[in-house]
């Protein structure tokens, strides 16, 4: 459910496998990615100079060598990529050239910032993309663990975003299952560069 104000009627998610369970406190509503398929669906034909993404994570494992936070996969200039490394870092990346392989995202990567003793722990997790600033910036528990300069100024494109998933639609693009294994609650997208002290 979107609970931006004045929302498109479209815009609310679909939900694919999953499951409603405990969130943060037993009786608040999370989302749990337990199998190979489970994902939610957004369409948000926006273009942003600006975006902040931010979520509450309870990792289960790292499965994969990418683990999918939020991820679009037409292959299309501008769509983002934001997931977790499977050794415990951050990445998010923007498509520079369109299709799939090497040199086609500009990937910028947190350091490594959760261990394996944090598994089953909520985590609140956030990226802040600012095309006027030329930075983009990592946060875990509302603190800015790096940043980073931008490369390309491109919009970011949304597209068709996945959460907790990613469905590459044509092609063979590298390390194609990403499945996220957990929980996810307050999942937010804003279209703009949120202050430290705001996700803090």
């Amino acid at each position: 459910l979107n609970r931006a104000p004045k929302k498109k009627a479209n815009s609310n998610g679909t939900m694919v496998g999953g499951q409603w369970v405990d969130g943060r406190w037993p009786g608040k509503g999370g989302m749990a990615f337990r199998q190979f398929g489970d994902r939610i669906r957004l369409a948000l034909a926006h273009e942003l100079n600006a975006m902040t993404c931010m979520a509450w994570v309870r990792l289960d494992n790292l499965d994969h060598y990418f683990n999918a936070l939020m991820m679009s996969g037409d292959a299309r200039v501008g769509e983002p990529q934001w997931q977790f490394n499977q050794n415990g870092s951050l990445n998010f990346g923007k498509r520079t050239l369109a299709g799939w392989g090497v040199g086609h995202l500009e990937v910028l990567t947190s350091p490594v910032k959760l261990d394996p003793d944090q598994m089953g722990l909520w985590v609140h997790i956030a990226v802040v993309y600012d095309n006027p600033s030329k930075t983009l910036s990592h946060y875990v528990d509302g603190r800015e663990i790096s940043r980073h300069p931008l490369q390309s100024l491109t919009p970011i494109r949304l597209g068709r975003p996945e959460i907790g998933n990613w469905t590459p639609v044509s092609g063979q693009p590298m390390e194609p299952i990403r499945s996220f294994k957990g929980r996810i609650d307050e999942f937010a997208i804003y279209s703009r560069a949120l202050a430290a002290e705001e996700i803090r």
